[in-house]
């Protein structure tokens, strides 16, 4: 006989158990399945071959290298500006003035979706009407146009400058969140110590902002490293792929080459990859925590 309180607990507990098994789990299943084969329907090619896609992944694919080389530097690049910047604000929504109105401001970049906000910086960026080089221009920064995105050298920098704008308010809500959480009383007996700011940062709001800080961290790791529409739309993944990212490696091989079973164990490597950073970020924040 099942126990009333645990019978209850799966009941409620069920759907969100079954759902995700349905959604992510059996597709993920396919995947891994998928990776050892070479199935290309469009030749009606569909054969098990083992480790061979994962061989030739690792050991002669250098197109698939360079992808995650592009992808960890956007990621590691854009996620560390995002916390930066989103933490300045987040201090000056908490203790600054005119904080309803920077509140306002800070919400429209993440409102607008994703594809419209990497084709207005794909015009921003343009070598010949954009604004970005009418300014440069304008104020003898350069003496020419910069093709910013026909650059294999500062394509991927112009794609991070604008994923940095459209994702930073996301980490700034959530910063401003924890510091809105931290206790009042704690910020007034700092005031009353006279606690300099470099030491109230360190010792007072950075240790109490860990659990935002990780979430932040966590979410936007997962999202940068993820990385598709913004790319695409801007670059296409050139000049020369070297704006390539993962999923949109994945992506080719999938829907252009229809080489389903190479572009699944892409896939799965990318998979394996997002996990074993949310891990390492998971756990280098619970170290710093009991260490403090």
């Amino acid at each position: 006989m099942i126990k009333p309180e645990l019978k209850d607990r799966l009941l409620f507990l069920g759907p969100l158990l079954v759902l995700p098994g349905l959604l992510v789990a059996w597709p993920l299943f396919e995947i891994a399945l998928l990776g050892f084969k070479n199935k290309v329907t469009l030749f009606g090619i569909d054969r098990w071959v083992g480790l061979s896609n994962y061989q030739y992944l690792f050991g002669e694919d250098l197109r698939f290298w360079k992808a995650v080389t592009n992808t960890l530097y956007f990621t590691g690049v854009s996620v560390a500006l995002e916390f930066v910047i989103g933490f300045a604000f987040a201090l000056y929504l908490r203790f600054g003035s005119g904080s309803v109105w920077w509140k306002t401001i800070l919400l429209l970049p993440w409102a607008i979706p994703n594809v419209v906000s990497a084709r207005l910086w794909q015009w921003m960026f343009h070598a010949e009407a954009g604004i970005v080089n009418h300014i440069m221009q304008t104020l003898g920064v350069v003496e020419g146009p910069v093709y910013w995105l026909a650059d294999p050298d500062l394509a991927l920098h112009a794609a991070i400058l604008a994923d940095v704008w459209k994702t930073m308010p996301f980490m700034t809500l959530l910063l401003f969140a924890g510091l809105q959480r931290i206790p009042e009383t704690m910020l007034m007996a700092a005031r009353v110590d006279r606690t300099p700011p470099l030491r109230l940062l360190m010792r007072i709001l950075l240790p109490a902002l860990r659990p935002a800080i990780l979430t932040a961290l966590v979410l936007r790791l997962l999202d940068a490293f993820r990385v598709f529409d913004v790319i695409y739309v801007m670059t296409g993944g050139g000049p020369a792929n070297s704006t390539e990212t993962l999923s949109i490696y994945a992506y080719r091989t999938y829907f252009q080459a229809l080489q389903f079973g190479y572009g699944s164990s892409v896939a799965l490597m990318q998979v394996g990859m997002m996990a074993a950073l949310t891990w390492l970020a998971v756990t280098v924040v619970k170290d710093r925590r009991r260490a403090a």
